[in-house]
């Protein structure tokens, strides 16, 4: 997301309450959720150009893929969110419909890093990867989804908005979420004939407590591995210890 007015890119991690932060700037610019393109949150089907949705451009795809040009990079004010790769997962698992048709396991032993990891990459990649490159961290002020009102606080005061609280928006809930359609497509090419892909909105998600509660200690691993740098970058650990 790039804002003139506010001088500020976000860049949206997938999962880390990226829609609630936009929503704050759609609604300080009285902008409805269908006119968001001016803030470069609109879809893509150009391959070259980035990923099916502009809003989760990798930071350094806004100057490499012609968004912004280097100056304008360099002086707007730079910020994301991240959030812990084992709750993101199961939020992944939710938002997807998932627990209706499968367990949690199977997601990440066998769906996530097959299927999903290479056909799906721009969404489900490692944290790191949209924040950093060649060792660099590319944003000037990285927020945590475990802090997310005091971390947004912070950054409304470096940009003088005058709300503090988010709203809640596209939370991976109780009930299914709709997906985005790029990603369902995909989805139903990777599992055709399933029954889960007709009836999003449908069925209750399985639910518990705390996101630790998914794991055992494979699914904990794929998850170590999948997501090091995530880990070593933002210091977060295993649920299981």
């Amino acid at each position: 997301m790039i804002s003139q007015t506010h001088r500020c890119i976000f860049v949206h991690v997938p999962k880390t309450a990226g829609q609630s932060i936009e929503q704050v700037f759609l609604t300080q610019l009285r902008l409805e959720w269908k006119q968001r393109a001016p803030l470069l949150l609109r879809r893509n089907r150009d391959p070259r150009k980035g990923p099916p949705r502009l809003a989760h451009l990798r930071a350094s795809e806004y100057v490499d893929l012609g968004y912004c040009d280097l100056d304008t990079f360099s002086t707007f004010y730079r910020f994301s969110f991240v959030r812990n790769p084992w709750d993101r997962i199961v939020s992944f698992y939710k938002y997807i419909g998932s627990p209706a048709e499968y367990p949690f396991r199977d997601f990440v032993l066998h769906h996530l890093p097959n299927g999903l990891w290479s056909r799906m990459h721009w969404f489900v990649r490692p944290q790191t990867d949209f924040l950093y490159r060649d060792g660099k961290l590319l944003v000037d002020f990285v927020g945590r989804f475990e802090s997310l009102a005091e971390d947004f606080t912070h950054v409304a005061g470096q940009l003088d908005l005058p709300t503090r609280e988010l709203p809640f928006v596209n939370r991976s809930d109780a009930r299914r979420s709709p997906v985005y359609p790029a990603i369902r497509r995909t989805l139903k090419a990777l599992w055709p004939g399933s029954p889960a892909f007709g009836n999003f909105g449908g069925r209750p998600l399985t639910r518990y407590p705390d996101f630790a509660a998914y794991y055992d200690r494979d699914t904990c691993d794929v998850i170590a591995r999948l997501y090091a740098s995530d880990i070593e970058a933002f210091g977060y650990h295993s649920p299981l210890g």
